[in-house]
């Protein structure tokens, strides 16, 4: 099967992704840059839909959002219908969320691409200083923002560490939030975007990421005995498989034993009696089969890995291994 990254819409600095996909640029960067560099310097547009109908204030009851044609194509692509209260969040205003944290130079852009038609854009930025949760122990911190052209689901910026050993892409989850921030598509929305001090902003990711590492740390400290580590691996994973999987892809089960089998030869700190090394075990297999996915649909291993089942399933298993470490 054809990848489907909207005609290669991707963007990254540094190492060349898992997947293989997009165009490297220089750390260094604009926003601007990144934008026509990821062919993502497209806008959105609202036009009533077929059928729609208007109220005695003028004001449509349906409304398409339809996207700039990008070429070959010759003519707008509709990527959804919405209320006539829906406003769009355009590509450059989806970037600009960051432009106070760049320029401090606190953090950095790290990569950015389209899903589909366009109907979802993502922007990912890399934080300035490293996260320790235990000795020689390093987790990459992250934002991932995710906006949506189609109508489904609100802007949102989620806190994304990456475990620098395996490269697992983590969760935050916070008292019942998997998201720092999110905001609809109203009226209100450019300014709330728009409004936070760069000063305000910083001091309230570094509290969110302060409150995820005391809960990492939490999970390095509690140890499982076997029979809970079997309890909790079905909890999360389901029981042993007892046949082939409907996608010929190894079980969630399969995989994180396998890889909870191989911890202490792979990583010796985590070993294989923690939270934290089955939490880890669950998020790689996640991954894992992400990558396992993406060598037929590049986009659906990455939209499983950052925004679909695979990233509940990490939700979870830290929602409830935080739970389990005294950090509900």
């Amino acid at each position: 099967m054809a990848h489907n990254l909207f005609r290669d819409s991707m963007v990254y600095v540094g190492e060349t992704p898992w997947h293989g996909l997009g165009k490297k640029v220089e750390s260094s960067a604009s926003a601007a840059e990144f934008l026509r560099a990821g062919n993502l310097d497209w806008q959105v547009r609202l036009a009533p839909a077929a059928g729609a109908k208007q109220d005695g204030r003028g004001r449509w009851n349906r409304m398409t959002i339809m996207r700039d044609p990008v070429e070959p194509e010759p003519d707008p692509v509709a990527l959804g219908m919405v209320t006539s209260r829906y406003k769009p969040l355009q590509n450059t205003e989806a970037f600009a969320f960051f432009d106070p944290l760049i320029a401090t130079d606190w953090a950095r852009y790290e990569a950015a691409g389209a899903l589909g038609d366009g109907e979802t854009v993502w922007v990912q930025v890399r934080l300035r200083d490293d996260m320790k949760v235990q000795e020689d122990e390093t987790i990459e911190r992250y934002l991932l923002l995710r906006n949506r052209h189609n109508g489904e689901g609100a802007v949102s910026i989620r806190f994304t560490p990456i475990r620098v050993v395996c490269q697992n892409t983590l969760s935050a989850a916070e008292c019942g939030s998997t998201t720092f921030a999110k905001v609809r598509h109203t009226g209100a929305m450019h300014d709330r975007l728009a409004g936070a001090a760069a000063d305000a902003m910083m001091n309230e990711i570094e509290a969110f990421a302060e409150r995820s590492r005391r809960t990492f740390a939490a999970m390095v400290a509690r140890a499982l005995k076997a029979q809970e580590r079997l309890d909790l691996l079905t909890q999360l994973c389901g029981p042993p498989p007892k046949g082939p999987a409907p996608d010929n892809l190894p079980s969630r089960r399969e995989m994180a034993e396998t890889r909870l089998a191989a911890q202490s030869a792979v990583d010796p700190q985590a070993g294989s009696e923690t939270a934290w090394a089955l939490y880890n075990a669950i998020t790689w297999a996640e991954d894992e089969r992400a990558r396992l996915r993406a060598r037929k649909d590049p986009e659906a291993g990455l939209n499983a890995m950052w925004f679909g089942g695979g990233a509940d399933n990490k939700i979870k298993a830290l929602k409830v291994l935080a739970a389990v470490s005294g950090m509900a």
